[in-house]
């Protein structure tokens, strides 16, 4: 197909079928236009051959009335039985069209009879019936080019014919009146045309209209059912994005709990190493080692965090508090840092700033961008910058550093991304600091802007809303505080539960390097047969979350019930949950339960800080029945 040549192409079928659609209506209302015919025809042979009053019949117009008639029914009966034909014929262009051709003759040989009419029914047996023939005549003339308007050239044949054949009878004999009557009768051939072309092309339209809309409807049943199977498609993709991001949660946190078991008992063998050795050649080792492991669980830590923000199972726990001493402790925390590269960390708060986020998620954030500015900060000062605007709090991170270069500002957030580490010196940087930040700010709706340039340093701004009224919200509980001078370790009596049993004797062998007098288990049976027999009641108890058969909130809970029955109701011991556990929904039951969820790896010096908090808060007494230290 020539360019171009489409629509042409699609013009001619449209024409093609509304040929088609007009042609099927005449077939269709032919048997009517018959029976019309028929009563027509009667009615002119009837007229004719009537005779008034006494006046003599003339047999030669009776015969001459009632043969035209019958001629008249032998045509109209063809097209009747044509278009019954008609109707039961195939749709093929061979049978179409053979159709076309019986009707076309039929509609031809009629056309000739009805003009012959002037001929045989004229003139007439009384003067009032060939008045009665000549409009009878006209209006059959009409009727037929409406019956077959839009058949072409079929309706202007037919036209012509009668009018020329009926025309020629009327003129015949010269008179005057009949002379008037054929001039009048070929000018009403004339109007019928006119009258047939103005009504093909209304019926043209409105047939091409509907094939249009008929058209529109079959492409919008299409695309209906098109959008329909893309709806069921999109709806099955997202089922499937579902369970995959259900998988990857279950994946993640088995992977979580999996990988933080073993590290958190070399972290435990590891401390114990280093406290009985006594070979000076062996220390750089055991300290390399324990870098190593402290490494690995700092990129475990920082890759399942990425990956629990990206997978949106992170829900933040908003709470009310004061951000003075709240960045005082981060700046207390990353200040050795920054003097061991000599660099100045400055620092100013404007105090009674209130706000209302998590206050976790908020302190991972700014404690992720001051210790990267520390890290690409090679001379100079990191400042941390915290301000009132405007009903908002502006929290500023500004460094002397080498500054990011235009084309890397929006790939800096990317994960494992760095501008100048491309052989992934881990000393440089694990890359996922930035990627944490933007995930968190993100979560937090706080509001994140980097500014830099390079060699003269990057500014990054936070920005977060004032609390509405520090009298709306409860406090933030204070979180935990350093170790303090008394030691509530030493001699304390603990329940181990874990069971991971590389795990367990690590940390046994951690705790009792505490001093701790320890009873350790897989599960709560077996540390209940040994509270029982020696007849004690533990200050604390120390378990993981996932157990062979329960969880250590189920351990927790039944311990405590056997030392309220046995010591009385207020011998109810406390609780750690140390585990490899990370999602939302366990904290929250761990939290419920009220006790406090730790995480493994867990160093040693961080557990006997949270053992001496802990133990600190019952330091009030000893439950009945535990030996006094």
């Amino acid at each position: 197909m020539l360019p171009g040549s489409t629509q042409p192409a699609q013009a001619a079928a449209e024409a093609r079928l509304v040929q088609d659609q007009i042609f099927r209506g005449v077939i269709d209302a032919t048997p009517r236009t018959v029976s019309i015919g028929l009563v027509a025809a009667f009615i002119l042979a009837l007229a004719a051959s009537h005779t008034d009053g006494d006046a003599p019949v003339d047999r030669n117009t009776v015969l001459r009335a009632w043969v035209w008639f019958a001629v008249m029914a032998l045509a109209l009966m063809h097209g009747f039985a044509t278009a019954l034909r008609g109707r039961h014929s195939g749709q093929s262009p061979a049978s179409q069209a053979r159709l076309a051709r019986q009707y076309t003759l039929g509609a031809h040989t009629c056309a000739v009879a009805w003009g012959a009419g002037s001929w045989l029914l004229l003139p007439a047996a009384a003067p009032w019936a060939s008045f009665v023939v000549v409009v009878g005549m006209s209006m059959v003339m009409l009727g037929a080019g409406a019956a077959m308007a839009g058949c072409r050239p079929t309706v202007y044949v037919h036209v012509v014919l009668i009018a020329l054949v009926f025309a020629a009878g009327l003129v015949r004999t010269l008179e005057a009146q009949g002379v008037a009557y054929g001039v009048g009768f070929l000018l009403l051939g004339g109007v019928a045309l006119s009258s047939a072309y103005r009504q093909e092309l209304a019926l043209t339209r409105a047939i091409a209209g509907q094939l249009r809309i008929a058209a529109l409807l079959a492409q919008l049943r299409g695309e209906q059912v098109s959008t329909e199977a893309a709806r069921r498609d999109a709806e099955a993709a997202r089922e499937e994005a579902e369970r995959a991001n259900a998988a990857k949660t279950v994946f993640m946190a088995a992977a979580s709990h999996d990988l933080r078991q073993p590290m958190h008992a070399l972290a435990q063998y590891l401390a114990a190493i280093a406290r009985q050795n006594h070979d000076a050649r062996l220390a750089p080792s055991i300290e390399g080692a324990s870098q190593a492991m402290e490494a690995m669980g700092e990129l475990l830590s920082a890759v399942l965090e990425i990956s629990k923000l990206m997978s949106g199972t992170v829900t933040p726990q908003p709470a009310t508090f004061m951000l003075d001493d709240w960045a005082a402790r981060q700046i207390t925390q990353l200040k050795p840092l920054a003097e061991d590269k000599g660099l100045a960390l400055e620092v100013f708060i404007q105090p009674q700033l209130l706000v209302r986020t998590d206050r976790v998620l908020l302190e991972r954030v700014v404690r992720n961008l001051l210790h990267n500015a520390i890290t690409y900060t090679g001379r100079g000062r990191v400042v941390l910058h915290i301000t009132r605007r405007a009903g908002q709090v502006r929290i500023r991170i500004a460094d002397t550093g080498a500054g990011i270069p235009r084309a890397h500002r929006s790939r800096v957030f990317e994960p494992f991304y760095q501008v100048a580490n491309p052989g992934r010196n881990r000393t440089h940087g694990l890359g996922l600091g930035l990627a944490i930040v933007e995930e968190l700010a993100e979560l937090l709706d706080l509001r994140l802007r980097l500014t830099s340039r390079a060699g003269r340093g990057s500014l990054f701004t936070l920005t977060l809303p004032l609390a509405p009224d520090r009298r709306q919200w409860p406090r933030a509980p204070s979180p935990l505080q350093d170790p303090m001078a008394a030691n509530h370790v030493a001699d304390a009596h603990l329940v181990l539960i874990d069971d991971d049993d590389m795990s367990l004797r690590a940390t046994e062998a951690t705790l009792q390097a505490f001093g701790c007098h320890v009873i350790a288990g897989h599960d709560a049976d077996k540390v209940l047969a040994q509270l029982t027999q020696e007849a004690a009641c533990p200050h604390l108890i120390v378990s993981d979350y996932r157990l062979v058969e329960g969880t250590g909130l189920d351990a927790v809970a039944r311990i405590q019930r056997h030392c309220a029955r046995i010591f009385g109701p207020d011998a109810r011991p406390g609780a750690l949950i140390v585990s490899g556990e990370t999602s939302p929904e366990e904290l929250a039951r761990v939290r419920a339960a009220g006790a406090q969820m730790l995480h493994k790896p867990l160093r040693p010096a961080l557990l006997f800080k949270h053992l001496n908090a802990a133990l600190n808060c019952r330091r009030g007494g000893s439950p009945r029945g535990m030996p006094q230290g």
